[in-house]
């Protein structure tokens, strides 16, 4: 896999979040390059909730540098999730992954998918 061979982490701070439905969530997290031999494009995000109340916003990360060189990190918010206000109480979980490669047209898993948990209460 390219995020393997590139060794690129890719961590959310904290992964679980607990709102009230029509609250909007942030996540934010942490990118960083470890490889050895080049810096890595940061080129999308897939980033989808089990729930279709719960609408996925990917927009924080196309603030984010497009490109990190060797060693580098960059931190900050990732992605948010919307809650429908007419989402029942319960525990919803998502998936994200972010994509890039050796170049700006790359589209390669980075690293681990993560699972986020929102858990919504009444």
């Amino acid at each position: 896999m390219f995020g393997k061979q590139f060794s690129v982490t890719f961590t959310i701070d904290t992964p679980e979040a607990t709102a009230t439905p029509g609250q909007l969530v942030e996540f934010s997290g942490k990118i960083t390059n470890n490889a050895d031999k080049q810096g890595v494009y940061l080129n999308g995000i897939v980033a989808n909730s089990t729930n279709p109340d719960l609408t996925t916003d990917p927009s924080a990360f196309f603030q984010l540098p497009s490109r990190l060189n060797l060693g580098e990190s960059e931190e900050g918010k990732i992605f948010s999730v919307m809650i429908a206000k007419t989402t029942l109480a319960g525990d919803y979980t998502g998936i994200v992954q972010i994509q890039g490669g050796t170049n700006k047209d790359s589209n390669d898993d980075l690293g681990d998918a993560i699972t986020y948990i929102v858990h919504v209460i009444k």
